[in-house]
């Protein structure tokens, strides 16, 4: 569309120019001709006219900026308003909402009678007799979900509340009288609707069905709904917002709660990179090991292979052994908290039921008419109940996996439908350890059955979608990573910044990690924010600006061991050798078990030109050390540096004795004979040398395969001046090298 709620909004809201905000509107009214405002902006005009004649008469009103202030909140709801009227007018699904109940009247009074006289109602059940009850339940859940189908599209297109709306719907969905189901449902429709078109109304009833329900999944759904609300606002929320956070923020666990919020939504984001790891990685091994072969009749079970016992009687354990280690790798993925079904779920979602837009925020319950058919044909089954209440599945996988089992349920083999029917059996990924009643766990599962809408639903596009988002583009990671909402600012979520950061180094999460720390640069502690910025910057292959938030961090802190580590890096990166040699030569002090730390000390005593140190150390690493290549490598590198050319083949000898094959450390090897005048054996090393990169030197297919000798003579331009090696000996041997 090209009118979007920013534009609308953001003079009232964000830069409170009531002026400009009401010829805003005009304009938009008069381009849109379906918009109407019930004379508001006339009304609101009309109001501030008396402002500014009371204003130009003198006269002292201590509530001036008050007023005025209302006046822009009246704006902002005809600025809401006429958006949710374009909404409705050019979005298919705000449409066909809006179509279904435009002529019902949803009094308050006739919703809470009917969705407290479907409790009594399910209630009275018991009463009926055996024959009847199965009639009687069927007739009242399929009339109640119709009604809560109807009221979901009534909230999700219902106008901005007013003040007797938001409290009634407070009282209703927090009230024991109601099922939490419903309320739940409820809920996801006002999320739906605010994130959309943002109502602060709507926004603050969630707030307050979070802080007092009682049912834990009924209290995440309310979590999630006002967060999600927030992202369509861009940053530019309503006083009564900011608020309204800063009371929330009274609960001591509210940080700790939005830290496992964002880990949780960053496992939904990545779930189709997870997705494709299981298929790509993990499946085929376990195909290919699994003791069972898919045929056109069905799943048969193998049958052994003597001769394959006889030839390789280890084969069976190993291909256990890697099943195991599969399956592990997926428990692994599960425990972290990865969606690890979306996969296989997503092709589910293809039956009726799921082009019923509510039917995607549903709890699940057997009873939902439009599984009918699922109750016919397994009726109250094991497999029902366990599908029900245990393992670790949302409820949109539960549907799907109910209605899978219905269509396919009268092919099975009677064996297993007796198995679906009667055995207890144990769920597949079922979490042991795992408190599925927890608010972490429910909200989880409410992520993933949301993640599923947005990516799966037909008309998905018709929605703001909070799971999209690419890490390059600055203001969508802004406004999708609460951590860098600045209505967050200043509140106790900083406690919890450094864990999050963690969590987003650990994953290689460094574009967004750099965002954040950039949100809290102002609120964190100095060296904190410069090593850990650093870390991302370097991560990044931004080394210069890495380089300086180090050395800042350094001043800071000058006896910080991780401060070093990573600054020896990163000088060592931008061969900076001074500064590289000073981090290592601590680093040395403090870890002298570290062989590496030593190495890279002898590596800048080299580089500096200081050949007799390095080799100091170098000794002392080989005696130590025996037969460690990289270490061999550095010191047969540094030795030639040294002059010492009979001494350095002969350690190449002993490298390549232990199987070494590096690439680079064979044309290493060729200067040893080049620099004694052995030319004939140094140009064969050298032709070696060519064929151990091929494919691997960029352009080598594409250019004569003298570049690539031209380019690493170059590269080692330093030492082939210390044996005065001209332009033209370098040519030669290069020429010599490719004569065949």
């Amino acid at each position: 569309m090209e009118m979007d709620i920013y534009q609308m909004r953001n003079p009232f809201v964000f830069e409170k120019d009531l002026w400009r905000g009401l010829e805003d509107l005009e304009k938009w009214k008069s381009k849109y001709t379906y918009l109407h405002d019930d004379g508001e902006i006339a009304a609101i005009r009309q109001d501030y006219q008396l402002l500014l004649d009371y204003m130009e008469k003198g006269v002292k009103d201590p509530d001036r900026e008050k007023l005025y202030d209302s006046f822009c909140q009246r704006g902002a709801r005809v600025a809401s308003s006429f958006y949710l009227q374009v909404l409705i007018h050019e979005n298919a699904s705000f449409r066909q909402a809006h179509e279904r109940v435009v002529h019902i009247y949803f009094r308050p009074e006739s919703v809470r009678h009917s969705l407290e006289d479907f409790v009594a109602d399910v209630a009275m059940l018991e009463l009926e007799s055996p024959e009847s009850r199965e009639a009687k339940a069927e007739e009242i859940y399929t009339k109640h979900q119709h009604q809560l189908s109807l009221l979901f599209d009534h909230i999700l297109v219902s106008p901005q509340w007013d003040d007797d709306e938001k409290n009634f719907y407070e009282q209703l969905l927090v009230s024991p009288t109601i099922d939490s189901r419903d309320a739940c449902l409820l809920v996801s429709a006002l999320m739906l609707a605010c994130m959309n078109c943002f109502d602060v109304r709507k926004w603050l009833t969630l707030t307050v069905v979070y802080e007092k329900a009682t049912d834990e999944a009924l209290r995440q759904r309310a979590f999630v709904g006002w967060l999600f609300a927030l992202y369509l606002m861009n940053n530019n929320f309503d006083s009564a917002v900011r608020v309204r956070i800063k009371e929330l923020f009274q609960d001591p666990d509210l940080p700790t709660e939005l830290l496992y919020f964002q880990e949780q939504y960053y496992f939904c984001v990545t779930a189709g990179r997870d997705t494709e790891q299981i298929q790509k990685d993990i499946m085929p091994g376990m195909m290919k090991n699994a003791q069972f072969q898919v045929t056109p009749t069905g799943v048969k079970e193998k049958e052994d292979d003597e001769l394959e016992d006889i030839l390789h009687p280890e084969a069976a354990d190993e291909k256990m052994e890697a099943m195991e280690q599969a399956m592990s790798k997926i428990s692994s993925m599960e425990k972290e908290g990865r969606d690890i079904y979306f996969g296989g779920f997503s092709q589910m979602k293809r039956f009726g039921f799921f082009y019923t837009l509510s039917n995607w925020f549903v709890p699940y319950y057997i009873e939902h008419p439009e599984l009918k058919g699922v109750r016919e044909k397994v009726g109250q089954s094991m497999f029902l109940k366990n599908l029900d209440s245990l393992g670790p599945f949302c409820d949109s996988d539960k549907y799907s996996f109910s209605l899978a089992m219905s269509s396919v349920f009268d092919r099975l083999p009677k064996e297993v439908r007796e198995l679906v029917l009667h055995a207890e059996l144990p769920m597949m990924g079922a979490m042991a350890d795992v408190d599925w009643r927890s608010g972490a766990y429910l909200r989880r599962s409410y992520l993933q059955d949301l993640y599923r809408f947005f990516q799966l639903y037909s008309n998905k596009q018709d929605f703001v979608n909070p799971f999209l988002y690419h890490t390059d583009n600055e203001k969508e990671i802004g406004n999708k990573v609460i951590f860098c909402f600045p209505v967050f600012a200043e509140t106790p979520l900083k406690s919890q910044v450094m864990p999050f950061i963690s969590f987003l180094l650990k994953h290689h999460e460094y574009d967004i990690a750099a965002k954040v720390l950039e949100s809290w640069e102002s609120m964190l502690d100095p060296t904190d924010f410069h090593l850990a910025y650093g870390y991302c910057l370097h991560a990044l292959e931004e080394d210069g600006v890495a380089y300086d938030n180090l050395i800042a961090a350094e001043a800071l802190s000058p006896e910080n061991h991780d401060i070093y580590k990573l600054l020896g890096e990163v000088s060592f990166d931008l061969q900076n050798w001074p500064k590289a040699n000073d981090c290592y030569r601590r680093l040395t002090e403090w870890y002298p078990e570290k062989w590496h730390y030593t190495l890279n000390l002898a590596i800048t005593e080299m580089e500096m030109g200081k050949y007799e140190d390095a080799l100091q150390l170098l000794y002392q690493l080989d005696f130590e050390h025996e037969n460690q290549p990289k270490i061999i490598s550095e010191l047969a590198w540094v030795l030639l540096h040294a002059q010492k050319v009979d001494e350095a083949r002969k350690t190449y000898d002993r490298l390549f004795q232990l199987g070494h094959k590096d690439a680079e450390d064979i044309a290493n090897y060729a200067y040893t004979f080049w620099f004694e005048g052995r030319y004939h054996e140094a140009a064969n090393l050298f032709r070696r040398y060519l064929e151990a990169v091929k494919g691997t030197v960029d352009d080598y297919e594409d250019r004569e395969k003298g570049f690539t000798l031209t380019k690493i003579f170059h590269d080692d331009r330093r030492l082939l001046d210390i044996y005065h090696i001209s332009q033209q000996q370098m040519y030669a041997m290069r020429d010599l090298a490719m004569k065949q």
